[in-house]
């Protein structure tokens, strides 16, 4: 996958520059979670695990996704606290989309050197999903990943 991390100043809101996702769309959430909690990560994790593995997605897909939103949830309560961040979690057939917006006024965390314990979540979710894209939200910042997924395949039946 490898996706390169994108700075774009072209939409102040990530909704208007939602791609449209290939048919068929099979999920999409929205959740509104704690800012401030350092459980925050997790329960995003376990959230977009369960609606992944229920949508069939294939188990590396679920396995990325689940790293990715925790990545991209656990930067918006470490560096843009704050009440509530939105994570947007949206499946179809063969895409899938995580979008953790803040309302932070902090930019991105610095990358760290290889001997740090942190810095290293953003080059993880960039390694791992096909596009990483960072842009402005309303009052604070929004990080969109894409990666492709595949339905899971259909057990063998034994003939």
């Amino acid at each position: 996958m490898n996706a390169k991390l994108a700075y774009t100043r072209q939409t102040k809101s990530p909704a208007t520059a939602c791609p449209l996702l290939a048919p068929p769309v099979l999920a999409c959430e929205v959740w509104q979670l704690d800012g401030r909690s350092r459980q925050t990560p997790g329960e995003a994790r376990t959230r977009v695990v369960e609606m992944s593995r229920v949508r069939g997605l294939a188990p590396e897909t679920v396995d990325d996704l689940a790293v990715i939103v925790s990545e991209l949830t656990t930067n918006a309560v470490v560096h843009a606290p704050n009440d509530t961040i939105c994570v947007i979690v949206m499946l179809a057939e063969r895409e899938a989309h995580v979008v953790v917006i803040d309302h932070g006024r902090n930019g991105p965390p610095c990358p760290g050197s290889p001997a740090d314990e942190h810095g290293r979540g953003l080059p993880l979710v960039e390694a791992l999903a096909d596009q990483l894209v960072r842009m402005p939200a309303e009052d604070g910042m929004a990080m969109w990943a894409s990666v492709g997924s595949s339905p899971n395949p259909p057990s063998k039946s034994a003939t």
